[in-house]
């Protein structure tokens, strides 16, 4: 097994760089790593660091083609980029027997193209600045549908109920940093409070200042460069709830995963949460 790349644009199309003969084959990838930057201060003959931050990462990677359609091929992976409004990379490590995929959100910095070589090889060299660490996406979803007085429930991994307007789970952040929030809640819900305790005690609330009613979706996102919340109501509008939540009690409702295993509890103060779809985006700053 050996590692794999491919794009993936905003649509979740994906455009593989795994053949040489078809679309491409990235090799020799550069920038895998992970880049510091920092500033000290001399004290007597140590040094402490007055800051210490992520500096933002480029990955370097020449893709193949290979043989008589080899212009083609070069054409056919640009126009995908190009046409592209958001485009991912997408990493496949070998991990034993099975593949660990990660994402990448990426800009594109630069191609260079030249003329086929010897062997009707057409090497394409490509910079990708990036504009997110390394993540993977991890969910909960948790389904109530009544039939005939029944409550039947559907959801991935163990459940706590406490009482009938909660539900809560362990979720377990292996990354290098917090880990991002996604969820949706559809159907009738009052101010839903979403609460997250890590491992070591530390306690971190989201209230969404809104009721859902049938038919509606409540999103939320306390991703750094894709923070929302809003409710899409039934009749098509969307309710923004940001300037809402920015305003209770001063305190920061976009609340992420801390590393370790943390509990996570959903609640409202009406009856069971109809549908709820809880993600967790765990980032990586190498992988």
């Amino acid at each position: 097994m050996i590692r794999k790349f491919a794009l993936e644009n905003e649509r979740s199309e994906r455009y593989p760089l795994d053949n040489a003969r078809i679309t491409g084959l990235a090799i020799g990838p550069s920038g895998l790593g992970m880049v510091n930057e920092a500033r000290y201060i001399q004290v007597g003959d140590h040094f402490a660091h007055d800051f210490l931050r992520n500096a933002q990462d480029a990955i370097r990677v020449t893709a193949y083609h290979i043989g008589k359609n080899a212009y083609q091929q070069y054409q056919q992976m640009v126009n995908f980029i190009m046409s592209a409004s958001q485009l991912r990379l997408v990493y496949s490590v070998p991990l034993g027997t099975e593949y660990g995929v990660y994402y990448r959100d990426v800009d594109l910095s630069s191609i260079e193209k030249s003329e086929i070589q010897e062997y009707g090889r057409l090497p394409v060299p490509m910079v990708f600045n990036c504009t997110t660490l390394w993540y993977q996406s991890r969910g909960v979803i948790y389904d109530v549908e009544t039939l005939e007085g029944e409550t039947r429930y559907t959801m991935q991994y163990d459940m706590i109920f406490n009482d009938n307007s909660a539900l809560g789970f362990d979720a377990k952040n292996n990354g290098h940093v917090p880990a991002a929030i996604h969820m949706d809640i559809e159907g009738l819900s009052e101010y839903p409070r979403l609460d997250i305790v890590g491992s070591y005690g530390e306690a971190y609330q989201a209230y969404l200042p809104a009721i859902v009613y049938p038919g509606d979706i409540m999103s939320y996102s306390s991703e750094d460069k894709n923070l929302y919340a809003y409710v899409q109501r039934a009749n098509g509008t969307n309710e923004n709830l940001l300037s809402a939540m920015l305003n209770i009690d001063g305190n920061d409702m976009f609340i992420k995963v801390p590393i370790g295993v943390s509990q996570i509890r959903l609640s409202s103060t009406t009856g069971v949460l109809a549908r709820s779809i809880v993600r967790m985006l765990i980032f990586f700053r190498t992988v």
